[in-house]
Order: structure tokens, then sequence, then C-alpha cells
């Protein structure tokens, strides 16, 4: 049986603070209502500062938890783990398909945990970004970036991003439509193999 508890999130972004609070909700409304908070502070903010306390009916139970500078992905799994452990509540009890993992690609952390990050070029992180999350679709260079800044966790200039995709497709990795102003990329069938 779940307990009752009282939930606090403060969030830290470039327009001031903002908080949460959640009380006696079960497991799945609180996860309900985190999702939603952070989707709305994640429409416009890609990195934001984030303090989460949680308290039970008596007081007697106090668990914090702070964040800095940190993403959307990163903040959903942190946020999911708080509740799991508030709640007391394994992963398999969550009901399938529910994901807080609504903005981008669900599986960016599975094919994220494959590659050495801390050790790897802008422009390898530029490459497994296109080959993971777009295999076969289309992308603009300004969309990829924002996603690169999401997922990485780390800026990258657009000016940089285009050399790589310049360079990417002058030796067949990528193929590429449209004018300069509206140029799209796709991964290459040949890349792919």
């Amino acid at each position: 049986m779940e307990e009752y508890v009282s939930i606090k999130i403060g969030i830290q972004d470039r327009a001031g603070r903002s908080r949460l609070e959640i009380e006696g909700l079960d497991f799945q409304k609180a996860r309900e209502k985190v999702e939603e908070y952070m989707e709305y502070i994640f429409r416009t903010e890609r990195f934001v500062n984030v303090d989460i306390e949680s308290r039970s009916r008596d007081g007697t139970s106090l668990v914090t938890r702070s964040f800095e500078r940190i993403g959307y992905h990163e903040i959903v799994d942190s946020v999911v783990e708080f509740l799991r452990f508030i709640y007391k509540i394994g992963p398999s009890h969550e009901p399938s398909g529910q994901s807080l993992s609504k903005i981008g690609p669900e599986y960016i952390s599975t094919w994220l945990s494959r590659y050495d990050i801390e050790n790897m070029s802008q422009k390898d992180k530029v490459l497994h970004l296109l080959k993971n999350n777009h295999p076969d679709g289309w992308v603009r260079s300004q969309d990829l970036q924002e996603e690169y800044e999401i997922i990485y966790g780390e800026k990258i200039k657009l000016s940089s991003l285009s050399t790589y995709l310049s360079r990417f497709y002058s030796r067949g990795i990528l193929e590429r439509k449209g004018s300069r102003a509206q140029r799209e990329y796709k991964v290459s069938e040949m890349a792919m193999v």
C-alpha cells in the first residue's frame, strides 16, 4: 500500500522560479502531474535547476534532492526514480507504455548507453544522433542543434553543426535537400550499413 506523501518540486529557469506541490496523490496521479509540469517547463527551456522535497504525513520523514543545469531527459529519469523511491514502487508496478519522455524519441537513453559519450568528439556525437534518432527521416540543422543540446546537455554552435553536416554530405554519409536557408538532411542508406 502506498503511503501518503507531500512532494514539492521547485524549478529555476531563465524566467525565474516555479513550484509544483502534490499532496496525498497515489503514484500514478503524482507522476501524471509531474509529467504535465515538466512538459510545460521544457517547452521554453533546455536546462533548469531542480529541487525536490518529500515529506511523510506526520512530517518525520524528509527526503530532498537537487539537480543543477539538467536537461529534460535526465530530469525525467531522475524524478521518476525519486517518485519510485518515495512511493516504494518498483518499475514493474508501472503500466506499460507510460513514459514521461514525451518530448523527443522515447528510445534515446537506450542508444546512448551503447557509447562512451564523455570521450566522444562533438562530430561523432552529431553522427550518432543522426543515425540513432533519424535513421530514415529528414531533419533541419536548427532542429538537430536543439535536439543535440537537450540530449547531450551541452551547447553546439550552429556554424559547427553545419560544417559537420556538410562534411558528412561530402563523404556520402548524408543526403540533403532544400535551399540553404531551408536545408534538410537524411542519413544515406549506405551509412546505415
